[in-house]
């Protein structure tokens, strides 16, 4: 949580309620980063790929996500391709190996460490503790 300036608390965006409504964006810029990200999710994303897909730079983009979402770039995805496994480990029956190229990572190695990281639990104990009878 941070706090606004009226002394009220505001919930911080982050992993488990990332902004999904375009809507509620106020900066297109921000609003098109994020279309672009959810298209491309499946495969590795570079900022530099996304300032070309909606024309500004590193820097802009950067500085208008945290304005935005108070995430960088790199957290809002990561954030999202952990809301996509966690998806897909409890609605599928997928693989590890087959849900770390879904959600972008390039080998399940590291998506392990980075899920873990993320939530506190492996993979594997993500899916038991929802699936209990897979």
């Amino acid at each position: 949580y941070r706090k606004s300036s009226g002394n009220q608390h505001i919930r911080k965006s982050g992993a488990k309620d990332s902004i999904s409504h375009k809507k509620m964006l106020g900066d297109r810029l921000v609003a098109r980063a994020i279309s672009y990200i959810t298209k491309n999710l499946h495969q590795k994303i570079r900022i530099e790929d996304i300032c070309r897909a909606v024309g500004t730079n590193a820097s802009t983009l950067n500085f208008r996500f945290h304005r935005e979402l108070d995430l960088s770039v790199g957290q809002y995805i990561i954030a999202e391709r952990m809301k996509a496994a966690r998806h897909l480990l409890v609605s599928t029956t997928y693989s590890l190996s087959e849900i770390a190229l879904r959600c972008g990572f390039e080998n399940v190695y590291y998506f392990s460490n980075a899920f873990k990281k993320s939530n506190g639990i492996s993979p594997l104990a993500y899916r038991k503790q929802r699936h209990p009878l897979q």
